[in-house]
């Protein structure tokens, strides 16, 4: 079987880290032929991974209009005339941009299944008639989580069968530090500070590291004879200066300190005491399922991708969006109750194990596949 797994670019997301991992399986575990494409460079993260793992890449970005809708009928027959080089079965794509370009040229294109692989909660009007023609055309939609799957069913200008829709959460693979203990320890002055709490998060606009900093300052005040970190891991974005100078407005610089990107996740959080996520919205997010996994109990924000990745019992320790006093109080809890911390930090773990595991993920995607072949 050949596979083509298409994402906007290079960069490393949620959505392209669990492209990664499907084209590993596809291409290490089952011997199809893969292939990983862009439609435009972004920063290089994942081609340096696929040429780790030898899998072919190709860039589409010869054609400029590739990055915006297409227009014409030349830029579709651009396309067609791209995928039909490779001769995949199935074109699996991701983000917004590859999903409409592979559902219009599904028809034309020699491919057997076209699948929209949706990752995150979608706000998209779908209001151009190509738009709405790839709706109609593309094979079926495979979406992370059930809320999200609800969702486009709802939003969707198109009338399409129950069938066409899927749900396959999210696998999280064993999480193997890359550096010792003692690498974070020093990182973190662990010596120094007694509580670390760790949030996984692009400091971008769809996060809300406001709430979080504004909770933190609650909870450095409280002089626990604690000695807490927070720790803010993830690459710049349009919010960085503000994170930093809210960060200095409330005088906790010392407690709050930046990463940036960070390679060694699972050693981080290894290195961590207490998870968190503060964000608007979620689809199924992989930063506090690779916690989960290291035994972290989770706080963070109440919206449908959070509560359905830490369930049902783990709800009643997420706040209302925009609640600092509230999130403050769930991280003094764990702050304060070792053995509690422990406790749903090892039903955290046995949650990931039952629900998202990798083999799971890989294998519930590909019976999606088999069905429709």
């Amino acid at each position: 079987m050949r596979i083509a797994i298409v994402v906007s670019n290079y960069s490393l997301g949620g959505a392209e880290a669990h492209a990664l991992k499907l084209a590993k399986y596809f291409k290490n575990e089952k011997n199809f032929e893969v292939e990983y494409w862009v439609f435009s460079y972004g920063d290089g993260v994942t081609k340096l991974i696929c040429e780790e793992n030898n899998i072919p890449t190709r860039e589409l970005t010869e054609f400029r209009s590739f990055k915006k809708f297409p227009k014409s009928i030349r830029d579709i027959g651009h396309y067609v005339k791209f995928v039909r080089q490779f001769k995949p079965n199935v074109v699996m794509s991701f983000n917004v941009l590859p999903n409409i370009w592979n559902g219009v040229i599904s028809n034309f294109s020699g491919v057997k299944l076209s699948i929209w692989s949706q990752q995150s909660e979608i706000n998209y009007s779908f209001q151009k008639p190509l738009e709405r023609f790839a709706l109609k055309k593309i094979g079926c939609f495979l979406s992370n989580a059930h809320h999200a799957s609800d969702k486009l069913k709802r939003i969707l200008p198109v009338n399409r069968s129950e069938r066409d829709f899927h749900v396959v959460h999210n696998g999280i693979p064993n999480q193997i530090p890359k550096e010792l203990p003692e690498y974070w320890s020093k990182r973190l002055k662990k010596e120094h500070f007694d509580f670390v709490v760790t949030m996984v998060a692009n400091l971008t606009i769809t996060k809300d590291h406001k709430t979080l900093i504004k909770a933190w300052k609650h909870v450095v005040d409280e002089n626990l004879n604690r000695n807490p970190l927070l720790v803010l891991a993830g690459r710049k974005g349009e919010k960085t200066e503000e994170v930093k100078n809210l960060i200095a407005s409330l005088n906790i610089e010392n407690n709050v300190v930046l990463l940036g990107g960070v390679s060694d996740i699972p050693g981080l959080n290894m290195n961590s005491d207490l998870g968190v996520l503060s964000s608007r919205a979620e689809g199924l997010p992989n930063s506090i399922m690779e916690q989960m996994a290291v035994g972290l109990p989770i706080v963070g924000t109440s919206n449908d991708g959070i509560k359905e990745v830490v369930g049902r019992e783990m709800e009643k320790y997420l706040s209302p969006a925009g609640d600092s006093r509230d999130l403050a109080d769930k991280i003094i809890l764990f702050m304060k109750d070792e053995k509690l911390r422990l406790s749903k930090g090892m039903q955290s773990q046995e949650r990931i194990k039952r629900f998202f595991s990798l083999d799971k993920m890989n294998e519930n995607t590909l019976k999606v596949i088999e069905s429709y072949l």
